[in-house]
C-alpha cells in the first residue's frame, strides 16, 4: 500500500529511533494526521515488568534487565 519510498523512510526512521533510546524504551509510536504529528514513547523498567512477571525486550532487540 505505502510506496516504496516512505517504506524506505519508515525503515530508516526506526533504524534512528534504535540507535538513540535509551534501554529501557520498548515502545515509540508516531501519529500523523493533517495538523502534524504526535509521538509516543513508552519506557519500561527491568522492576516494572519483573513486579508484573513480565519479559519484554527493548527498542533495540535486548531484553530489559
Amino acid at each position: 500500500m505505502l510506496g516504496k519510498q516512505v517504506e524506505q523512510k519508515l525503515k530508516e526512521l526506526r533504524e534512528l529511533c534504535q540507535f538513540g533510546v535509551s534501554k529501557e524504551t520498548v515502545h515509540i509510536s508516531f501519529n500523523l494526521n493533517s495538523y502534524g504529528w504526535n509521538t509516543e514513547i513508552q519506557e519500561r523498567t527491568a522492576e516494572s515488568l519483573k513486579d508484573e512477571g513480565i519479559t519484554m525486550k527493548n527498542l533495540k532487540g535486548d531484553w530489559v534487565k
